[in-house]
């Protein structure tokens, strides 16, 4: 048996049950504008392509003509929009294809919200949030340490938490992140190889200045305001997780 350490975020706020969704008949391959995923996080929306339907969930307060205006400028044309209740969105069914997704895109917008005009972070992709300041560095880059939020996990029956985890981002001095391998590693390498006591520290250093954070989800509010640290034991055998086929999403 085996051990695994988890640092955990757990969501205190509403349950993920009963969730409103808007479905609207489309499929990616549809879409007319580029960057889906950029302009619909401007505008306030979650979103996902499952089985032959984009599926949103509000960010914010959003009025309905609004969803229609946004719908249109996506596909060209109206499009009839279905509200839709989901009964569990982290059970097997909805999770995997569209829970986690939304949710991901949730706290991007609530990151970048937070942290809209504060010059000491700044909010990547996927989640990840770096200090605005080199920890060590050279003539043109340098690396910056954040936390990255992108580990999603269910617990309970209607529950999610994060499990935070330290990261080192290469940037230059203009704040592009550095493409090459070999500048990465160097930099990266030399700061990273750290025990698990100041990995802890840095850790509960960065999260400090995330908490708390209210995540505004449809119908929904999720908040975290904590986190612990657990050790999960682990056995050979593990559970096969029911997974969605790739055609599902196109």
């Amino acid at each position: 048996m085996s051990q695994l350490a988890l640092n955990l975020m757990i969501n205190k706020g509403d349950k993920l049950t009963n969730v409103a969704l808007w479905r609207v008949i489309g499929t990616r391959n549809q879409v007319k504008v580029e960057d889906t995923r950029r302009i619909l996080l401007k505008e306030g929306f979650a979103h996902v392509f499952y089985e032959k339907y984009l599926w949103l969930a509000p960010l914010k307060e959003i009025e309905e003509s609004k969803i229609e205006s946004i719908v249109q400028r996506l596909f060209g044309e109206k499009r009839e929009i279905i509200e839709i209740e989901i009964d569990n969105l982290v059970d097997n069914e909805h999770w995997f294809s569209k829970g986690i997704v939304l949710i991901r895109d949730a706290l991007q917008y609530a990151l970048r919200q937070k942290f809209a005009g504060n010059k000491d972070f700044r909010v990547f992709s996927r989640r990840r949030i770096f200090k605005n300041k080199f920890v060590i560095s050279g003539m043109s880059s340098g690396v910056v340490v954040g936390i990255s939020l992108d580990r999603i996990m269910r617990i309970d029956t209607n529950n999610i938490c994060i499990c935070p985890v330290v990261e080192y981002e290469c940037i230059d001095n203009f704040e592009k992140v550095v493409e090459d391998r070999f500048e990465r590693s160097k930099f990266i390498s030399r700061v990273s190889n750290i025990n698990s006591k100041s990995y802890r520290v840095i850790l509960n250093q960065l999260i400090e200045n995330i908490n708390p954070l209210s995540v505004n989800f449809s119908n929904k509010k999720l908040y975290f305001n904590e986190w612990g640290y657990k050790i999960e034991h682990l056995t050979e055998k593990r559970d096969k997780i029911m997974q969605v086929s790739l055609e599902g999403w196109f």
